[in-house]
């Protein structure tokens, strides 16, 4: 006897949806005496789930206060983060503007070197004399 088949045929028989040549291979395996040991388990098996009752029980404080165990919870303060963010985007701004600046400054007082003056639309290069 292979014990799936009769599990298989076990379930069918209980649900209702077994067929007559089924039901007889059904009784001719519940009546192997070799069968006898699979029949014991799953009769256990059966008992067993009878007096099985699912009582689920919730608490949401149980359940939260769990989760805030097993999880890092920081609480930061939202100034420092305002205050950082502001100090380090003002010190950014602040170095292109240097930037810009010295930039504005080489390229408009030394033409000579290179040969290129801004004349408030774009670069242009200017002729230098050999002079």
């Amino acid at each position: 006897m292979n014990r799936l088949d009769y599990i298989s045929l076990f379930t069918k028989k209980v649900i209702g949806s077994i067929s007559a040549k089924e039901a007889d291979q059904l009784t001719e395996m519940s009546n192997d005496p070799n069968s006898k040991a699979e029949i014991k388990i799953l009769q256990k098996i059966w008992d067993a789930s009878a007096n099985y009752s699912p009582e689920p029980s919730f608490s949401v404080s149980e359940a939260f206060q769990k989760f805030k165990k097993d999880q890092i919870v920081q609480s930061v303060d939202s100034t420092k983060i305002k205050s950082k963010f502001y100090r380090t985007f003002i010190l950014g701004a602040l170095a292109v503007v240097a930037i810009v600046a010295s930039l504005l400054f080489f390229f408009n007082n030394h033409p000579k070197t290179l040969n290129y003056r801004y004349n408030g639309f774009h670069w242009s290069r200017i002729p230098v004399s050999t002079s």
